[in-house]
């Protein structure tokens, strides 16, 4: 089960054209603010599919239930300016076209340090788009994303700051039977 946040994590394994999942889904994945977690998600859409949300509570996977005091928030909203089919995959086909553009936000806070109750918070924001569309003889698409990831400890420990950001184009060609992709990934920051 997934929390509302990253295109490229809401994105299956089965809809992606790069072979593994870049750092744009790792960072906010090993701190446990994203992808397979336990908890209870409100989804719904505007304007016939043009406008999508999401919203829920969540468990952080990865730290220990004993140290979580309240759950993890997190919202997405999805706007749509193209086509609103399957908006979470990589490649296209046909002459639809798609103009996406993702928010998604996360916070949890009242996380037990290892030496002081309630002394961490996670917070994470993200913007994130895709443009798929007809482009010659084939078709173009173009995919980004950029998180800003925070950890705030109370007391003597040091925040933590990261950003992370991933860019992707493709070109779909030979009769739409082959897509070459490239991707680059780029963290600043303080590393988890």
């Amino acid at each position: 089960y997934d929390a509302p946040f990253s295109r490229d994590l809401l994105t299956s394994d089965s809809k992606q054209l790069a072979v593994d999942r870049g750092a744009v889904s790792a960072v906010p994945s090993s701190l446990g603010l994203v992808d397979n977690v336990v908890g209870v998600n409100f989804l719904g859409s505007m304007k016939g599919g043009h406008v999508q949300y999401a919203a829920g509570l969540f468990d952080n996977r990865v730290v220990t239930a004993r140290r979580q005091d309240v759950p993890m928030i997190a919202g997405r909203v999805d706007l749509n300016f193209g086509s609103t089919k399957d908006i979470f995959q990589d490649a296209h086909f046909g002459e639809d076209k798609w103009y996406c553009l993702g928010l998604n936000g996360s916070v949890q806070s009242s996380i037990d340090g290892a030496v002081a109750q309630d002394s961490l918070t996670t917070e994470a924001a993200g913007v994130d788009g895709m443009i798929d569309v007809p482009a010659g003889r084939g078709r173009l698409m173009v995919r980004g994303e950029i998180n800003a990831i925070r950890l705030v400890a109370v007391g003597p420990t040091t925040d933590r700051n990261s950003t992370v950001r991933m860019i992707g184009v493709g070109y779909l060609v030979m009769k739409e039977r082959l897509q070459p992709f490239v991707r680059f990934d780029q963290i600043r920051g303080d590393t988890p």
